[in-house]
């Protein structure tokens, strides 16, 4: 038997996905997000479903695409910011008032 039902591990890809999607919204917002450790849960969590029966696993391919395209997309939102930053960066040694502003001091200290 599965340590894990694939019930469970249903509702913790729905988890993982609404916190992706919360954090790209936090992102396009202009807000600094800190998403460490992400990676690990993202690998463990398909460790665990790779390791349930061949017929159930399967069963995961919809959802798992879905929070691919989910990564994807947070990956841009930061990237994007990256560059906005960078931007900023660039503008305030030449003088120049940045025109974003970027919230750092809502990220939560671990």
């Amino acid at each position: 038997m599965s340590e894990h039902t694939s019930e469970e591990l249903r509702a913790q890809v729905g988890e993982l996905n609404t916190y992706i999607l919360d954090n790209k919204a936090k992102v396009d917002s202009g807000e600094v997000v800190k998403i460490d450790g992400l990676d690990t849960r993202v690998t463990e969590l398909c460790e665990r479903i790779q390791s349930l029966p061949d017929d159930e696993h399967a069963s995961f391919h919809h959802d798992l695409e879905g929070m691919i395209s989910n990564l994807d997309s947070l990956m841009t939102s930061l990237n994007k910011m990256q560059a906005d930053i960078q931007i900023q960066m660039e503008q305030a040694k030449d003088g120049v008032t940045p025109s974003i502003q970027i919230d750092a001091s809502e990220i939560d200290e671990e």
